[in-house]
């Protein structure tokens, strides 16, 4: 246990869960970074990213997209966990062209135990100082977190109130593209 606010115990979080090790997703990301070579160390920094957990577990994003665990867990290449190995890391939603991209995602692991994709995305040092993206390598190699946000080619939207489906933002239902006096009820 570890006092989270002082050490007088008052507020204190307990948790507990198997050793890393134990984990099928640890010993499966382990193995995998101990095959990287020394000389691409230098090239390149790999970072672990959670890119999305399931809306069942952890409820829909800040975006209100929500994922179900079927969906994640899916096989296919067609949607699914190992699709997110066709992606690139770009800065700032600059997404179109991989030409512009610094990193890609080298492993795509679905966590079971904690309900979610995992990734190790390759940053391509001499790629980030083209793009201008160094300083996000900068930051990782300090030790920082910077933010990372999910793209993703869906063929619809569902609306979770009224269940309406809608290809394009012009045929959103009332829910989803409320008038200005809902605003405060729908978002």
């Amino acid at each position: 246990a570890q006092a989270l606010f002082g050490s007088s115990g008052a507020f204190e979080k307990t948790a507990g869960a198997p050793a890393f090790a134990d984990w099928a997703t640890g010993d499966e990301l382990r193995k995998f970074i101990r095959t990287i070579p020394k000389e691409d160390r230098k090239k390149a920094v790999y970072v672990l990213v959670n890119a999305l957990g399931a809306g069942e577990y952890f409820g829909s994003n800040i975006n209100s997209d929500y994922f179900p665990w079927d969906a994640l867990a899916h096989e296919g290449d067609d949607y699914g966990y190992k699709t997110f190995l066709r992606a690139h890391a770009f800065q700032h939603h600059a997404n179109k062209d991989p030409a512009r991209a610094f990193g890609i995602p080298v492993r795509s692991i679905l966590n079971t135990h904690m309900k979610r994709v995992e990734l190790i995305i390759r940053l391509d040092r001499e790629q980030a100082r083209a793009q201008g993206a160094d300083g996000i390598l900068s930051r990782v190699e300090k030790g920082e977190f910077p933010d990372v946000s999910m793209g993703c080619k869906v063929p619809f939207d569902v609306c979770s109130i009224c269940s309406h489906r809608s290809k394009t933002r012009d045929d959103y239902c009332q829910h989803m593209r409320p008038p200005e006096e809902l605003r405060g009820i729908y978002g």
